[in-house]
């Protein structure tokens, strides 16, 4: 329970497969959290083996938050959404007397609820989006080269320029402000500033941050492997994927309406295996195979992972930990639910 008048958050986050889920429940049995979800696909119902959603059984007990609140038939689930969601969510836990462990691996998310990167306040036009969505990638692409050539090509540069749902939300940031604006328009008053504590036990930082109209202590830790171990972790999750029915999933979905452009949005464990069901192929000059699909999901899934590492390198108010040092990890919360 928190009885100081600053209030904590523990921010857990990694690299894909690098073992946060477990880290996560572990913090939060031993010191009263709950988890609040960081990853932009498990947002969506029935999206579970390809996003490695964690089961009822895993969670052990452990309330998670925001976890299957949208349809991915129908919504597309925002920043902007997870940084209002999730402000009420850790509401919700603080006035339960609980700690917030914020656990995920997608950067944006949690930067933007740190303040740490500008969302435009432009509400969602469920009409526009209707009507945008109607185009393919390529000729919502083209429109916004036309309208913010800047913007475009940042999307291009990170490999988002086929990604409808980003496209779609810049065009409507676009149709609202005439361009989006870029990450120097941060609040200027915004400063997080960093504590370091040193102790016997654990030696580590944490910031000052606000979030809202409040000031909250967050503590910051980045599970990180070896590359080699790091990379492996990937392939052996790629492969229990394919074995425990991702393709079935797959099956699913797609009777459900999803559409091909929707699986490429969601990731590279939907997206080429929706290209084998289809017959389309995955390796230049070959029939689709189970074997490219693995190919193609490893190397999709280990040039993310890359981008997570680089996102997070160099960052002062990050503690890196190895993910086996769970000893490590509950000495620094520990230490810092007592400040």
């Amino acid at each position: 329970m928190q009885k100081n008048a600053i209030k904590k958050i523990v921010v857990l986050i990694g690299q894909t497969a690098s073992g946060k889920t477990e880290v996560a429940v572990e913090i939060a049995k031993k010191f009263g959290g709950e988890i609040i979800s960081a990853d932009s696909r498990q947002v969506y119902r029935w999206l579970n083996i390809g996003t490695d959603k964690i089961s009822d059984r895993k969670m052990m007990g452990i309330p998670h938050h925001l976890i299957d609140i949208a349809d991915p038939r129908f919504d597309i689930y925002t920043a902007g959404n997870f940084v209002a969601d999730a402000k009420r969510a850790i509401a919700d836990v603080l006035n339960r007397g609980k700690i917030p462990i914020v656990a995920g691996g997608t950067m944006f998310y949690i930067d933007a609820l740190m303040g740490k990167v500008f969302l435009p306040e432009v509400m969602p036009k469920a009409d526009f989006r209707q009507k945008m969505n109607k185009f393919d990638a390529n000729v919502l692409f083209e429109r916004l080269r036309k309208l913010d050539g800047e913007r475009a090509l940042q999307l291009q540069k990170g490999g988002q320029h086929f990604n409808k749902q980003r496209l779609i939300r810049s065009l409507e940031i676009v149709s609202e402000l005439g361009k989006v604006p870029g990450a120097d328009n941060v609040e200027k008053s915004r400063v997080n500033l960093l504590t370091i504590l040193s102790s016997k036990d654990a030696g580590f930082v944490f910031e000052n941050v606000q979030i809202g109209d409040e000031q909250f202590q967050v503590l910051w830790i980045c599970l990180k492997n070896d590359t080699k171990i790091q990379r492996r972790k990937i392939e052996i999750r790629n492969e229990m994927m394919l074995k425990n029915g991702l393709i079935d999933e797959i099956k699913f979905l797609r009777d459900m309406g999803i559409t091909k452009e929707q699986f490429a949005r969601f990731g590279f464990e939907y997206k080429y295996p929706a290209m084998y069901l289809e017959g389309m192929e995955i390796i230049k000059g070959e029939r689709p195979t189970p074997e490219h699909v693995l190919i193609k999901m490893n190397s999709g899934t280990w040039k993310y992972a890359k981008k997570q590492r680089k996102w997070w390198e160099g960052r002062k108010e990050i503690n890196f930990v190895k993910p086996d040092n769970v000893s490590l990890i509950v000495n620094m919360v520990n230490a810092f639910i007592k400040i």
